[in-house]
């Protein structure tokens, strides 16, 4: 299995919880507490695939949105007395 290496950053968060970013947010207030190498493993998919299938599901969500402004616009319109 393919791997990433990458370095994460571990700041000081909101409620004295621990933040982590993949870059240093000092900018933006955060105090930096230290920094830690990470190896991920990268998942060996099919990307057409997995691209074709997120096409699709953003599709449906489209479709639904579309029928429930579509209802709603039926519901507005019959109000009317039309």
């Amino acid at each position: 299995m393919r791997t990433i290496k990458t370095q994460l950053f571990i700041h000081n968060g909101f409620d004295d919880k621990p933040f982590i970013a993949t870059d240093n947010m000092r900018s933006y207030g955060f105090v930096l507490l230290g920094t830690h190498d990470v190896e991920v493993p990268v998942p060996e998919v099919d990307f057409f695939e997995a691209e074709i299938e997120s096409l699709k599901e953003q599709a449906a969500e489209a479709l639904d949105k579309a029928l429930a402004l579509q209802k709603k616009a039926e519901k507005l319109k019959g109000g009317k007395g039309e």
